[in-house]
């Protein structure tokens, strides 16, 4: 008589190869979803910079005065509402971990920056 740990099954274990695949899928959606949020992250903090700092030098081609008025307004909102919104993201930013699956955290967080920027974008247009 042989004595088994009530740990160890008695029928033998497979792990199916729709599993791995089902999960390897899964995986390679959200990393494409955290590398679309990353590049629209980058983009808009890219665009509130031109933006706040003038990017008239940097521009290659000569805007009418009415674009000019209506970045001057974008960058005098932009300054009243990117401080006015950085309470609520940071919150969520500390707080994601306690909210999401281990494996949803950097997509989570970098759905809370994407908000983020653009909350502040169409605040600044909205003021």
């Amino acid at each position: 008589m042989s004595l088994t740990s009530e740990k160890t099954p008695l029928l033998p274990v497979v792990e199916r190869t729709l599993d791995a695949y089902v999960r390897t899928m899964e995986q390679r959606r959200r990393e494409g979803v955290e590398y679309a949020l990353l590049v629209s992250t980058v983009l808009l903090t890219f665009f509130q910079f031109l933006v706040l700092y003038n990017g008239d030098s940097l521009m290659p081609i000569a805007l009418d005065s009415r674009c000019h008025v209506l970045l001057a307004q974008l960058a005098r909102g932009l300054r009243m509402s990117i401080p006015a919104s950085l309470p609520t993201a940071a919150i969520f930013f500390i707080v994601a971990p306690c909210l999401v699956q281990k494996e949803r955290v950097v997509m989570t967080r970098y759905a809370i920056l994407v908000c983020y920027l653009m909350g502040s974008t169409m605040g600044a247009l909205l003021l």
